[in-house]
């Protein structure tokens, strides 16, 4: 193992101490830093932090071997190290982490691992995706620090029902491995763009004939401006900006449902097939949830379902979760319309089963 001058200390950090400005502020220089990681401890939010307002990130050893937590180690002064522990609130611990192929003994703050979960503030993970930036960590390991965090995430459907889902990776994971609509649908686009044709991939059910009816509306329309965004963009955009697009995308809408045999259910999934980065799918399931929190909704009345649909993105935490989410599982290339899709067809089906088999699940509330 590695050794240094006995007045020397390897502080391994792994939350919001990797963020460099943040140990400047509170130790000054230090003599060295690298990147190093722990094996067979798992990352977890279970630290109150008022300082933060949400869940800190803590330490607990599993002595699994595929368990890792990503760090940085500073080599830091006795005193520095001293100083440290004021902001820690207790003195740390004795462990073992590699670095650069050595093990190298050093110093962690580890706080009692027999809490509950806690949500981390958005600007505390903000902190810690900078961090793990600044010690030269690659995307994929960010994703998985990003994963330990995406415990417990509430999202909102239409800006009045609330949902919570207690590990969205892993549901979004399980929905895509088991799914033929991944394989043959979703994954389409890191092949080619998709075809009206394609939305059959997902069950639409639309023949032959009606199909060329479609592609006839959708040549019409071939570049609606609604299309040469994506969720981001959109709603960055001034809110009359918004509206112009959305009545144009209805304009479509309603073309396509005047054709007989083409629901709403139908025309968004045909939308959602050639625009699947801002244009959502509105199946039956969906709507009667719409109806039911706007009973004054009436069908046909698609600038306001479609805004509705939008603004509820701007609900505080719900456009952030979904991001971190998206960030989460970028490996399985999803369009974030298509993550909330998922997220908000496992709801529903599952609160469906809840209230008629009496099925109470774990993973989503």
């Amino acid at each position: 193992m590695s050794q240094r001058n006995p007045k020397e200390i390897w502080y391994f950090a792994y939350g919001s101490n990797l963020y460099v400005p943040q140990m400047q502020a509170r130790i000054g220089k230090w003599k060295a830093s690298k990147k190093a990681h722990l094996k067979g401890w798992k990352l977890v939010f279970t630290v109150y932090s008022n300082e933060w307002g949400g869940g800190a990130a803590n330490i607990i050893k599993t002595d699994k071997p595929h368990d890792v937590v990503y760090g940085a180690l500073y080599l830091l002064s006795r005193k520095q190290l001293k100083t440290l522990t004021t902001y820690e609130g207790k003195p740390p611990q004795d462990i073992t982490v590699e670095s650069e192929g050595k093990e190298i003994n050093a110093k962690a703050y580890v706080f009692d691992e027999n809490r509950p979960p806690l949500k981390p503030a958005p600007l505390y993970m903000e902190t810690i995706v900078c961090g793990l930036k600044q010690h030269s960590y690659e995307k994929e390991e960010i994703e998985t620090v990003l994963a330990y965090a995406m415990r417990n995430v509430r999202f909102h459907l239409f800006s009045k029902r609330s949902f919570e889902v207690s590990h969205p990776v892993s549901l979004i994971e399980a929905y895509c491995f088991q799914s033929n609509f991944y394989a043959n649908y979703d994954l389409l686009l890191q092949k080619r763009n998709r075809k009206v044709e394609d939305v059959n991939k997902i069950g639409a059910r639309i023949k032959r004939k009606l199909l060329t009816r479609c592609k006839a509306v959708l040549k019409r329309y071939k570049d609606p401006s609604i299309s040469r965004l994506d969720l981001d963009g959109f709603l960055k955009l001034d809110d009359n900006v918004r509206k112009k697009h959305i009545q144009e995308l209805s304009a479509i809408v309603e073309e396509l449902v005047a054709i007989k045999g083409i629901r709403l259910s139908k025309a968004t999934k045909i939308l959602h097939t050639v625009h699947p980065q801002i244009i959502p799918i509105f199946d039956t399931n969906l709507q009667k949830i719409y109806q039911k929190l706007k009973p004054q909704w009436k069908y046909g009345d698609w600038n306001q379902m479609f805004m509705d649909y939008y603004d509820n993105f701007l609900v505080k935490d719900t456009y952030h979760n979904l991001c971190n989410v998206h960030d989460s599982i970028s490996y399985l290339a999803l369009t974030k319309v298509r993550v909330f899709d998922i997220l908000w067809w496992s709801y529903l089906k599952a609160e469906r089963l809840r209230e008629e088999q009496n099925v109470n699940w774990t993973t989503i509330v």
